[in-house]
């Protein structure tokens, strides 16, 4: 599946905050989506490993250098060369706007309705993975019945 840096990204998130819930049933099924979004996981990671080895040389070119030559920290990131920010952060667009292939487990309709049963999820979470649905929809209202195609 062809997607772009960013889209992995905001995916690695979504995936990563469900991946940290507490399963509340030790059913086959939960278990079988459990490991689905871990293989995902693993393989966005995977998919970003050029894109994370190129921020680190932006960061080395475009950071504020302590004594040691090392970047500055600045909270939880790095102090940025005020001069030169825009260019770090048009140069990081460009990069997140790369399009990337990465095989994906994708979850049907009945995995993702299980997800939204069994973890409390933001809707933005949800539109963060909705790429991975393999009917391109959420079915969030259990009393919503989507018509066959």
């Amino acid at each position: 599946m062809n997607i772009t840096v960013k889209e992995l990204l905001e995916a690695k998130v979504a995936l990563e905050i469900l991946s940290g819930q507490r399963v509340k049933s030790a059913e086959k099924e939960a278990r079988k989506l459990a490991y689905k979004i871990v293989k995902n996981i693993d393989k966005i990671n995977q998919a970003l490993r050029e894109y994370e080895f190129n921020r680190q040389e932006l960061i080395s070119v475009y950071a504020e250098k302590n004594d040691k030559g090392n970047p500055v920290r600045e909270g939880n990131g790095i102090k940025l060369q005020p001069a030169r920010q825009r260019e770090f952060y048009e140069k990081i667009n460009d990069e997140q706007a790369e399009v990337v292939d990465v095989e994906i487990r994708q979850f049907s309709e009945d995995e993702i309705q299980e997800i939204s049963n069994k973890y409390e999820l933001s809707m933005q979470t949800l539109a963060y993975i909705e790429w991975m649905i393999a009917e391109g929809e959420a079915m969030l209202n259990p009393k919503v019945k989507l018509s066959p195609e």
